[in-house]
C-alpha cells in the first residue's frame, strides 16, 4: 500500500495572477507601484472578481502604502491599461467611485503592440533642439543641416 505524502499547508492566503496577465504587453508597461496596487486590490475585493460585483477602493485602506497622488496616480493607470473598469463616477455628490475587475488589457496589449512597432519603424537621425524624431521617410531641409554644422 503507497503511502500518501503530506503537504504543508500554507499559512495565510494568496493572490492569483493569471499567466496570460504576466505575458500580456499591458503588463510589462505597467508601472512597479501600479502592479503593487493591483495586487493589495485583488487581495481586499478578489470575490467580487468572479461575481463581477462592483467596488470602491478608498484611500485610507491604503494609506499606509503610498501617497495620496500616487495612490490616484496608480488607479488612473491600472484603469487606461485595463486591469480595472470604472463603472460608475462618484462626482459631485462624494459617493466612491465604482470599480470592477477588467480583462480589456487584452484589447489594450493589441494597441500597444502596434505602438510599439511604429516606434521601432522610426529611426533618429539626429535629435536636437528642436526635439524631433525625423523618420526615414521624411527629407531633412537645409535650416536643419546648417544647424548642425554650425554645433
Amino acid at each position: 500500500m503507497l503511502m500518501k505524502k503530506k503537504r504543508k499547508k500554507i499559512s495565510g492566503g494568496f493572490v492569483p495572477v493569471l499567466n496570460i496577465m504576466i505575458d500580456s504587453e499591458a503588463f510589462k508597461e505597467l508601472s512597479g507601484i501600479a502592479f503593487k496596487l493591483y495586487i493589495y486590490i485583488a487581495k481586499f475585493y478578489w470575490k467580487q472578481k468572479s461575481t463581477n460585483t462592483e467596488f470602491s477602493i478608498p484611500y485610507s485602506r491604503f494609506r499606509t502604502l503610498m501617497s495620496k497622488p500616487t495612490f490616484y496616480k496608480c488607479l488612473r493607470e491600472l484603469v487606461a491599461r485595463g486591469f480595472l473598469e470604472a463603472v460608475e463616477k462618484g462626482g459631485l455628490m462624494q459617493n466612491p467611485n465604482k470599480y470592477i475587475f477588467s480583462d480589456k488589457y487584452q484589447e489594450t496589449n493589441q494597441k500597444l503592440v502596434q505602438q510599439r512597432k511604429e516606434r521601432q519603424s522610426k529611426k533618429v537621425i539626429r535629435s536636437g533642439p528642436w526635439g524631433g524624431i525625423i523618420s526615414l521617410n521624411e527629407t531633412i531641409d537645409q535650416s536643419q543641416l546648417s544647424h548642425e554644422k554650425n554645433i
